[in-house]
């Protein structure tokens, strides 16, 4: 389950409350880091990010560059031989988004396995 903004507002302000500058745990930045992914793929600013969970727009990507360095640049994607491709038409167009959130549009079917053979 997903924490949502106000959830992680409230941990990062219960920080905030004591005599020092605020040390936030592993496990709220991961939980922090995982929200700010999922957000930005709906292409959710930093800055608007910031103003739901109250962190600066500076910590946030800071964070997000420190756990998307740690994991894999691609993940693996298997392809079956044995099942028909079902297109919505002739000129279908597919995309990829990275992990680190790039995308590459408007490919066509061929594009789109060759680019595939490619990474595996």
């Amino acid at each position: 389950m997903s924490d949502s903004a106000a959830t992680l507002r409230e941990l990062v302000e219960k920080k905030r409350l004591g005599p020092t500058t605020p040390k936030y745990t592993e496990d709220i930045r991961k939980r922090v880091v995982d929200y700010v992914h999922q957000q930005r793929l709906l292409n959710v600013t930093y800055t608007d990010l910031s103003k739901q969970i109250g962190l600066s727009p500076t910590t946030l990507a800071k964070w997000a560059r420190k756990y998307e360095s740690q994991k894999p640049a691609f993940l693996p994607v298997h392809v079956r031989d044995n099942q028909p491709i079902q297109t919505r038409s002739a000129g279908a167009s597919f995309s990829i988004t990275s992990p680190k959130g790039w995308r590459i549009q408007g490919l066509d079917l061929e594009a789109l396995t060759a680019i595939i053979g490619r990474i595996q």
